[in-house]
């Protein structure tokens, strides 16, 4: 048990009552026609048993592929959800099948409507759903008498839902909410671990006078372990370290976050600092990344400091990083024929210029069972800079006289890469930035794609997202795929159901009518889309599936056994199965409520999604349907014989 198989609990929460509804509402239907309660028990599970079987198997239908299509840490995050609605649904419809008839049978004795004597002596109660239901049989009228107007105004809500989608806000993962956050010291390549430690003191005095923080812990060489599943450790070296801070609460971490990146800024003159909060889904270094691969480390280079260019000037952009760096080092260049005359190699003065600069361990003290090596060098006055260096006297080991090195050699300074990056064995230059605050990533990127575009390389030089767009760009595709699964799948069940095509047309129609109300839902919420309510868009797919499954069965069995017209069956079939399809949507919508209120920033847009879709989807199913239904079905005409 975590908190995808919680969230996944609450979202089916709604679901799983839904077929117990649709019995129970046509028991107390059949009470009202006059059957007794035995015989009205069996006949609603009857009744229903292909629908509800039908139903039931296209909502696991929509969610099942993602447990085969995602894969990696998405994948493995995810896996709970679809197992858990497959298992929840299939425990619902077997309930549906065998208890709640025999429950409605122990304990509904009567049914809503009421004789005339009594209907005229009592005054009528206020009902919430006679309400509704007269004004949806306004409505369902009047979209009747004007089907093709209603077929356009559902073809520009879909439009509408298309277009919403354009100027939505994406972000693939939110923030994780812990009561921790990360602060990040870069030094230049090759600085020294004793001023690493240095600079990272002067941030723990800082962080030590704070009473929002109840802890911190510092590495200096380098990071904490992997202290939650999305948090990437950096390999060891000299110049990094880290903070690791513990806060009062998951409230004031994102403030404390805020501020110590204002206040950080530019506060180690030598060393970028980086503030960061623990975030949902895959490990990624940057948010916002591009990768370069080429065969030639200078042209790499090049096309990378272009790509810099285009990052500074993007708005939101903060913290430019790449992971080539380069050292600053002291070439020393002997001239070999004087240094030869003199009894000097190159490989002698390298080993004399390492021992007096860098040391050599003479001998090892032991206090107990620990060793401390006791390391012969020079001086640290003597050691203090490069002018240091060419000043030097080393011994000849054949005169045995001290000489200065800069009487056989010259100090040339310049920049070396120290550190290259390959990715199955090619040169590659990633180049990332983190987001200012305010920012998501979606936003910097779009900032930043035409300038990345409009860079021309050389022939075999390639740049391609990375970060978090490249995973979200493929997680999104195999979802996409899924959902296609998933469509083919539930158009199969509803081709065997119906051994026509027709009907399971008309019912997939359905599906692209919620894309108005959910995106609708995320902009009255303030959520953004991210992966979690694309995940909700799924969920959909079968709620949605199920209403329209609904009305067409009704429609066929009112043709075939009150022998209406295909026009008069589809108006009835609406107006009668308002009631079970108005509850079994409002249950489920009503059951992810609680996750909008808490704004979650994980599950908030999935239940904003699902909410605010089921219900818009709802009244256009209902509409909609029907007037496909009138319009596309025909009597079968027969040849005489």
């Amino acid at each position: 048990m975590q908190q995808v198989s919680l969230a996944s609990l609450i979202v089916v929460l709604g679901m799983v009552v839904d077929n117990a509804i649709v019995v129970i509402d046509d028991y107390i239907s059949k009470l009202d026609e006059g059957l007794s309660r035995y015989e009205a028990a069996w006949r609603s599970v009857n009744e229903f048993s292909i629908p509800l079987f039908s139903s039931t198997l296209t909502i696991i239908m929509a969610f099942l592929p993602l447990v085969f299509m995602l894969t990696g840490p998405t994948g493995q995050f995810l896996i709970s959800l679809p197992i858990t609605v497959a298992i929840s649904m299939s425990c619902s419809l077997v309930v549906a099948f065998f208890l709640t008839p025999f429950l409605a049978f122990c304990f509904i004795k009567k049914g809503l409507k009421k004789n005339k004597n009594t209907t005229q002596k009592t005054k009528k109660k206020f009902s919430l759903l006679d309400i509704i239901q007269h004004i949806f049989d306004k409505g369902v009228n009047w979209a009747m008498q004007r089907r093709y107007t209603t077929i356009i105004l559902a073809i520009a809500a879909i439009i509408l839902g298309v277009l919403l989608m354009k100027v939505q806000k994406q972000e693939f993962f939110p923030s994780a909410q812990r009561s921790q956050f990360i602060i990040q010291i870069f030094e230049p390549l090759g600085t020294k671990l004793d001023i690493t430690d240095a600079d990272a003191r002067k941030i723990e005095q800082i962080l030590k006078s704070d009473s929002n923080i109840t802890s911190f812990a510092t590495f200096v060489g380098t990071s904490a372990p992997r202290v939650y599943y999305s948090f990437s450790p950096v390999f060891p070296e000299e110049s990094y370290a880290m903070f690791l801070i513990n806060t009062t609460s998951v409230k004031e971490t994102s403030k404390m976050a805020v501020y110590y990146k204002e206040l950080l800024t530019g506060f180690l003159p030598n060393a970028q600092v980086d503030v960061m909060e623990f975030v949902q889904g895959v490990p990624v270094v940057s948010p916002v990344e591009v990768r370069i691969f080429g065969d030639n480390i200078t042209e790499i280079k090049t096309i990378g400091e272009k790509v810099i260019r285009v990052f500074r000037n993007a708005e939101g952009s903060r913290l430019i990083r790449q992971d080539f760096e380069d050292n600053y080092l002291m070439k020393i260049n002997v001239d070999e024929k004087i240094a030869n005359q003199l009894g000097f190699t190159t490989e002698v003065i390298a080993d004399l210029l390492a021992i007096g600069f860098h040391g050599a361990t003479v001998t090892t003290l032991w206090e107990g069972d620990n060793s401390i090596d006791i390391t012969f060098r020079l001086g640290e006055e003597q050691r203090k800079n490069f002018s240091d260096i060419i000043n030097t006297y080393i011994t000849s080991p054949i005169t045995k006289k001290h000489i200065p090195l800069r009487q056989i050699a010259k100090l040339t300074p310049m920049w070396q890469t120290g550190k290259i990056t390959r990715r199955n064995g090619i040169p590659t230059l990633t180049i990332g930035c983190k987001t200012k605050t305010g920012y998501l990533s979606s936003e910097v990127l779009n900032t930043i794609q035409p300038g990345i575009d409009s860079l021309s390389v050389l022939p075999g030089y390639e740049i391609v997202d990375a970060g978090v767009i490249k995973n979200q760009k493929e997680t999104f595709g195999k979802m996409i795929i899924a959902i296609i699964i998933s469509l083919v799948c539930i158009f199969l069940i509803l081709l065997y159901e119906f051994k026509d095509m027709i009907r399971p047309l008309i019912i997939m129609v359905s599906i692209p009518l919620t894309l108005f109300g959910s995106l609708l839902g995320l902009l009255i919420t303030g959520n953004v889309f991210s992966f979690t309510a694309f995940v909700g868009l799924i969920a959909l797919v079968g709620i949605v599936i199920r209403n329209a499954l609904i009305i067409v069965e009704y429609s066929d069995e009112l043709v075939i056994k009150e022998s209406l017209s295909y026009k008069k069956a589809a108006l009835e079939s609406a107006k009668r199965r308002l009631r079970p399809i108005f509850l079994t949507t409002m249950a489920a919508a009503i059951g992810v409520v609680p996750m909008i209120i808490m704004k979650d920033p994980l599950w908030a847009p999935l239940a904003s999604v699902f909410a605010f879709g089921i219900v818009f989807s709802m009244v256009l199913t209902l509409l909609v349907i029907p007037v496909l239904y009138s319009l596309l079905i025909k009597p079968i005409k027969q040849i005489d014989q």
